[in-house]
């Protein structure tokens, strides 16, 4: 191998020179979306346009508004500067999918700018895609164009060229689609455009178009631009269009002429008649629902609902598949005048024959209802019954015809529909009554294994008047049954019974010795209080009683006593009698309200009336234990009782721990789970309870800074670490800060407090942190409680009614897998805070999982009560043995500090799991 020679090398020295002077110059790189736009406004070819439209994605160009907006305004100069017309339609659709995120000023400015970029020298197409930006911005929610009339006017003018003039189908598209969105703000540009220009284009060759068109008759009929009935001869041949959406959008434009102008008079096409315009229209749309497509039975039979002032004859022949004798009209002739000659065979028919009377309906359009209930489709079984519901509220003489069909559709497969026709007969319970047969396939719907049906059906038999013992006892037996099948829905059985109990007393008058077991000659034995059907029947007769005083004699003594249990345990369910002897602190004239209020008033009153200093721990140990009875006994008041002994609660193990923290130089074990459960209770307090007034949100914020003080003592004296006390100091300082922001205007009757408010503390000192703590703590060492009763708390909380604990039932599925778990809850208060709702799940290996709750599984039930009804997925890999599982529902929120928390809503479910490996 050939080895190159080295070369010479040659040093110079450079004479020493003066260091040149360096300077600090500040640079300002340009954001890449700026430079994008440059490098967007400097290119010339075709090919660089497009590669730069591609290149930048839609998330960076609209990052924020902006940006938006040069970006669109960009787009817009280029459409000047490009002459290509697929250089154009490029800028134009990368403008139609910004101008979305641009903001409202510029929005208007864009209206205006691509109004006047329309003229007849445009290509059709590029046209077209200016249209499709047009449309885009009309349909933002924020952009104002009341004061563009003249942009209007000019847009309304173009857009009528357009359609006279261009044969592009495309164009026409985009310009029908304007006119169908087109603003009731001016509504008056519209009369620029020629009717007649519309209605040639209802028989275009493409659908597309005819479609457009009818959209277009609609918004004018609409706005107010066309005020009669003239459109519906010429809508009508497009209900039997080949096309799904002409039919439609045709059929749409019928029901709104037919409610716009409902005794206008049309004629019918086929027999020449005079019929009134809504029950033409309403005629048109029965014949729809036997469509054959989806979309247009499913709008057909919607609208059927919303018609109004629709004739008798007409409403019942959608009950009805055979034609009825009032929708047919004879006509006189002079060969039906006298007697039959039989000289020609036929000659001269009777005159109801059918064959020569005019029609008002057609066959396919009887019985419109029946089709639309049996029809295949859940949403179009969905329409009818909310149709249906629709026209009987309007007409009281059509509902109880309708009562029939809608019994029959509890028993339909799908449960939204089931959902549906329950409320429909919720509504129409005070216009039509049900008879015995109704009635007993209503109550076979609480045999549904769905909790909201159930419920459901116990609201409206809840409001559902019963003429008869027969119907009250079918009721109770159906009820009882639901009771033993389902014992989970126990309180909500009782409180139907009881509000069925107070509707009909006399019918129950004629029950009770049938449900006591009475005897004419022997008394009955005492039943068991315990026996849940025996506390129904009680519930019934004594909410009977109070609007039938001739009850009372025929009850027997012992259930007179279990009367006195009832009154105590379940005072909602059971009223106060003034014919039975009550015990001293109820009298007569007491009213449920005012022995609701008494016990916490006489707590609250004797409380406040010791000092501060007279407050030791056994009487608060007392005063927790009444308001725990009355959170029992009383569930009116279970939130005030329930928030009042959690705040003394926190009162107490308050003043434990701060003589314990001044008798002891360190804090025990005892002591640190007292300051533990403090701050649990705290976080209760604080997030689960709701409408709390600005007082007690003030002492809550009070007691969490003591506490805060106590976890910065424990942490200081627990910990020998310097940079650790000096993280729990500096976490302590964030704290106070936060508090004396919320403490601002609050006027603070704490000494302690107001002592750490005003006070400057410096977080890199612990020993002096930590000594002055403890001082403020031995001089202000009371805590004045100051109870008050507001009467708008509300405690957030749920109650699990599936899965229940029952470890005695094992769920057995094989490791890898997945394991479906129903969740039914019911959740109190949450209405505004659904999202903070979490299922907490604790697996055998100390694993948590949280699972997030969909809101289109959350129903409302009551103002402040929702329905929850969903399923999670559980597996594991980690065990085959049999274990169990802990379920519970949570509240996840955030504190002051911005840390998350969870807070739990109901108690936690053992589930039993019993995983097997695969083979």
């Amino acid at each position: 191998m050939k080895r190159n020679l080295p070369q010479e090398t040659s040093i110079t020295e450079l004479s020493p020179s003066q260091p040149k002077e360096k300077s600090l110059r500040l640079s300002h790189p340009l954001h890449p979306n700026t430079a994008y736009i440059t490098s967007l406004e400097e290119c010339e070819d075709s090919a660089s346009l497009t590669k730069l439209l591609t290149q930048l994605t839609p998330t960076e160009a609209v990052s924020d508004c902006s940006r938006a907006n040069a970006y669109s305004q960009t787009l817009l100069n280029l459409f000047q500067k490009h002459r290509d017309r697929c250089d154009r339609e490029r800028l134009l659709l990368t403008l139609a999918s910004v101008l979305p995120h641009s903001s409202n000023p510029f929005t208007f400015s864009a209206y205006k700018q691509l109004s006047d970029l329309l003229n007849p020298d445009l290509h059709p197409s590029v046209a077209a895609q200016v249209l499709h930006c047009i449309q885009t911005l009309w349909r933002l929610p924020h952009l104002s164009v009341s004061e563009g009339s003249s942009i209007a006017d000019k847009l309304c003018r173009i857009i009528s060229d357009y359609l006279d003039a261009t044969p592009d189908y495309n164009l026409r598209i985009h310009c029908l689609g304007i006119l169908a969105t087109w603003s009731p703000d001016h509504s008056g540009s519209l009369l620029l455009l020629p009717r007649d220009l519309l209605i040639g284009l209802l028989s275009n060759v493409d659908p597309r178009v005819r479609a457009g068109a009818l959209a277009a008759l609609y918004r004018c009929l609409e706005t107010g631009v066309v005020v009669d009935a003239s459109l519906y001869p010429l809508a009508t041949p497009c209900l039997s269009d080949d096309d799904d959406e002409v039919r439609l959008n045709a059929q749409r434009l019928v029901f709104l002429i037919g409610k716009s102008f409902p005794e206008s008079d049309v004629v019918l096409p086929d027999s020449g008649e005079r019929l009134r315009c809504a029950d033409a229209a309403f005629a048109r749309l029965c014949v729809a629902v036997s469509d054959t497509a989806r979309c247009v039975r499913r709008d057909a039979v919607a609208l059927l609902g919303r018609i109004g002032n629709v004739g008798q004859t007409f409403l019942e022949q959608t009950l009805d598949k055979k034609l009825l004798p009032g929708l047919r009209r004879g006509r006189q002739t002079e060969s039906r005048v006298g007697w039959a000659t039989g000289r020609k065979w036929g000659d001269d028919l009777p005159v109801d024959d059918v064959t020569d009377c005019a029609v008002l309906i057609e066959a396919g359009g009887c019985g419109a209802f029946i089709h639309g209930l049996e029809d295949e489709y859940l949403e179009v079984r969905s329409a009818a019954v909310d149709s249906l519901r629709r026209l009987a509220t309007a007409n009281p003489a059509f509902a109880p015809k309708i009562h029939d069909f809608l019994i029959d559709m509890i028993n339909d497969e799908i449960e939204s529909v089931r959902l549906a026709t329950i409320e429909a007969l919720q509504e129409l319970v005070d216009v039509a009554r049900l008879s015995l047969d109704q009635l007993e396939t209503l109550l076979g719907g609480l045999d549904d294994h769905s909790l909201e049906i159930r419920r459901s059906i116990r609201r409206l038999l809840a409001v559902v008047p019963l003429n008869s013992k027969p119907a009250l006892t079918a009721l109770l037996h159906a009820l009882l049954r639901n009771l033993e099948r389902y014992p989970a829905d126990r309180a909500a059985v009782w409180e139907c019974l009881r509000t069925v109990g107070a509707s009909h007393p006399y019918v129950c008058l004629s029950m009770v010795p049938e449900l006591l077991n009475l005897h004419p000659l022997f008394d009955p034995h005492e039943a068991d209080i315990d026996n849940d059907e025996y506390i129904s029947i009680l519930v019934l007769i004594f909410n009977a009683a109070v609007g039938c005083p001739q009850m009372v004699p025929l009850i027997p003594g012992t259930a007179l006593r279990h009367y006195h249990y009832l009154r105590d345990s379940h005072p909602t369910l059971v009223p106060p009698l003034d014919y039975v002897e009550l015990r001293d602190v109820e009298g007569p004239s007491s009213t449920p309200q005012d022995v609701d209020v008494e016990p916490v008033n006489s707590i609250i009153k004797q409380l406040n009336s010791f000092p501060s200093t007279a407050v030791n721990p056994e009487l608060l140990n007392l005063v927790q234990r009444d308001l725990q009875c009355v959170s029992r006994c009383y569930p009116s008041l279970a939130s005030h009782a329930e928030y009042l002994r959690l705040y003394v609660e926190c009162v107490a193990l308050l003043s434990r721990s701060h003589h314990a923290s001044s008798d002891a130089s360190r804090f025990s074990s005892s002591t640190l789970a007292a300051i533990q459960k403090l701050s649990d209770n705290l976080e209760s307090l604080e997030h689960l309870y709701v409408n709390l007034n600005a007082e007690d949100s003030t002492k809550l914020m009070c007691l969490k800074l003591r506490v805060e003080c106590l976890h910065l003592l424990s942490s200081l004296q627990e910990s020998d670490d310097y940079q650790k006390k000096l993280k729990v100091c500096h976490s302590f300082i964030q704290t106070l800060n936060m508090v004396k922001i919320k403490l601002c205007e609050a006027a603070v009757s704490d000494k302690l407090v107001n002592a750490l408010v005003t006070a400057k503390l410096d977080s890199n000192k612990p020993v002096l942190l930590s000594e002055y703590v403890k001082c403020l703590f031995e001089s202000n060492n009371s805590i004045a409680l100051d109870l008050q009763l507001s009467g708008s708390i509300r405690r957030r909380s749920a109650r699990l009614h599936k899965p229940t604990e029952n470890l005695e039932v094992v769920s057995k599925f094989a490791a890898g897998t997945a394991l479906k778990l129903d969740i039914i809850s019911s959740l109190y208060n949450l209405n505004s805070s659904i999202a903070n709702v979490r299922i907490r799940v604790r697996l055998p290996n100390t694993n948590v999982q949280y699972f997030q709750i969909d809101p289109s599984h959350v129903s409302m039930v009551t103002t402040n009560e929702l329905s929850l009804s969903t399923s999670i997925y559980i597996s594991s890999t980690g065990w085959t043995d049999s274990s169990s599982i802990d379920l519970d529902l949570i509240y996840s929120t955030s504190d002051i500090l911005g840390t998350e928390v969870t807070v739990p809503l109901c108690d936690v479910v053992k589930i039993l799991l019993l995983p097997h490996p695969i083979k």
